[in-house]
């Protein structure tokens, strides 16, 4: 985890202003794996993101995914093992989960 986020762990406040400095594809990525909607690369969780940033989920390509996980590897998620990850601030997976809990795929 670097100086960057950690000077970012103070609060919601904080975590708002993470937040806003995130490309929409890294949000809606975090929040797939916040919510444990699927593993990012899963059917649903390409649904969720194509909704979240307003495309076709078949314009959710892999390499954007991928590309998106490898600008939040290290500073927000770490991989665990083949297609699970995990978020390196405990507290900003929770606020995330919370303040986005609801599922854009749906209604």
């Amino acid at each position: 985890m670097t100086l960057r986020y950690r000077q970012f762990t103070n609060g919601a406040d904080e975590y708002e202003k993470t937040w806003s400095l995130l490309k929409p594809i890294e949000q809606a990525i975090l929040a797939v794996i916040a919510q444990y909607v699927a593993g990012p690369y899963h059917e649903d969780a390409r649904r969720f993101i194509a909704t979240w940033v307003g495309m076709e989920e078949s314009a959710v390509a892999t390499h954007t995914i991928q590309n998106a996980l490898n600008r939040l590897r290290g500073e927000f998620l770490a991989l665990v093992e083949k297609g699970i990850w995990v978020f390196g601030d405990k507290d900003f997976k929770v606020w995330v989960a919370e303040t986005f809990a609801k599922d854009p795929t749906e209604g």
